[in-house]
């Protein structure tokens, strides 16, 4: 797994280098696509390195606990953006 850590408008320049814990965050739906999406179980998994985990703000604000890494997994589903209930489809 590898740090995933990018200041604030540097999208797609994430850190790179081996994590060393697993940050774990609340999902969110997320803003730009229909449906939207966000994690089953309400959490949100992501690895940070030794360095990005010393780091204030930006994308470590909001962590709730670290972890070890091991097998976490983001299951994402779609979810209605306006209400963050489960994407029903219109037949």
């Amino acid at each position: 797994m590898k740090c995933s850590f990018a200041f604030p408008g540097t999208y797609g320049h994430e850190c790179g280098q081996p994590a060393v814990k697993v940050a774990v965050f609340v999902s969110k739906p997320s803003e730009n696509s229909i449906p939207a999406y966000m994690t089953r179980s309400g959490l949100f998994y992501t690895g940070r390195c030794e360095a990005c985990l010393k780091l204030k703000g930006g994308e470590n604000t909001g962590m709730l606990r670290l972890e070890p890494v091991a097998d976490q997994v983001n299951d994402w589903v779609p979810v209605n953006s306006r209400t963050g209930k489960p994407w029903q489809e219109v037949a």
